[in-house]
């Protein structure tokens, strides 16, 4: 019942992840190459923060870094 129930989680997570519209980001004056280098940044703080929490190889790791990631954009003038 335990498998199963991990089973039917695992399958809503990738629906809802394939439902959800792009993420577009926008700062005042930011060049797209900017913004690339600080999202690159902004993900291996992610990574960074993931593995320090003890993360990594963990199934939802991937979560972790991107939300932190989003937060590390937004700190830096990113909406």
């Amino acid at each position: 019942m335990k498998s199963k129930l991990l089973i039917v989680a695992l399958a809503l997570s990738v629906v809802g992840c394939a439902t959800r519209p792009p993420k577009v980001w926008h700062k005042d004056g930011a060049t797209e190459e900017q913004f690339r280098r600080d999202q690159m940044s902004c993900r291996q703080y992610g990574m960074q923060s993931a593995q320090a929490n003890g993360l990594a190889g963990n199934m939802f790791v991937e979560v972790w870094i991107s939300d932190e990631a989003t937060k590390c954009l937004q700190n830096l003038g990113y909406r």
